[in-house]
């Protein structure tokens, strides 16, 4: 009776924790993603854009494909047709695993929110400009930082390409490619997104893991059209 007492008592602790650790972690991202970052405020003449896209969890950066280094566009399998890239960062079996929300597994969501895991670099292109896609209007430093974000974020192989992740892909011109980061908790896709404007010294928040307020921050700081 005493042992089922205690592990009675353990379990109501452990239910407790949780749900204040996820309280915590929803009051986190909710002030957070409420907080602007500073910029340096210094003189930067708009010269190109760039593109977030969200559908409705995932963030994504969209860049004209014609404004990429040549070292960068010549790794990527795109079509032919090809005018803007799309990269967004994930956590590398959501991505290899789970082909829709119904292939969804709790036990990887868990192992994937709570434990730091591999990711991939997700990269397919565009014939058209989405309607949809938040324009944020860009300088010429601002545009070569968030490449630099990207480059740096791939895995690059001895011959100079990223590395292409052989196991997986949406399609012929929907491709992974092998990542620097590790995902976790903190570091979630959308903070890849936010990580890129903050280091480009574009205005954003704080910290959000979610796309919904994050989409909302940039959107009070940028005009949805040119």
């Amino acid at each position: 009776m005493t042992i089922l007492l205690y592990v009675g008592r353990g379990i109501l602790l452990l239910g407790v924790g949780l749900v204040l650790f996820v309280l915590g972690y929803l009051l986190a991202a909710y002030t957070l993603s409420s907080i602007p970052t500073r910029t340096s405020q210094r003189p930067c003449p708009v010269t190109d854009t760039v593109f977030v896209s969200d559908n409705g969890v995932h963030l994504s950066l969209a860049l004209s494909l014609r404004s990429l280094p040549d070292s960068l566009r010549r790794s990527l399998i795109l079509h032919p047709a090809t005018r803007y890239a799309v990269f967004g960062m994930g956590e590398r079996d959501f991505y290899v695993k789970v082909g829709s929300w119904e292939d969804l597994d709790w036990k990887l969501a868990l192992r994937a929110a709570l434990l730091p895991t591999p990711s991939l670099i997700r990269v397919y292109g565009r014939q058209m400009m989405d309607s949809l896609w938040l324009v944020v209007p860009v300088c010429a430093d601002q545009h070569r930082r968030i490449i630099e974000y990207i480059a740096h974020s791939l895995k690059w192989g001895t011959e100079g390409k990223a590395l292409l992740c052989v196991d997986t892909s949406y399609g012929q011109y929907d491709r992974f490619y092998h990542s620097r980061h590790t995902y976790h908790l903190w570091f979630t896709c959308n903070n890849w997104v936010n990580g890129a404007l903050k280091y480009a010294d574009i205005p954003t928040c704080r910290w959000s893991p979610f796309s919904g307020p994050l989409m909302r921050c940039l959107g009070k700081r940028h005009d949805p059209r040119p």
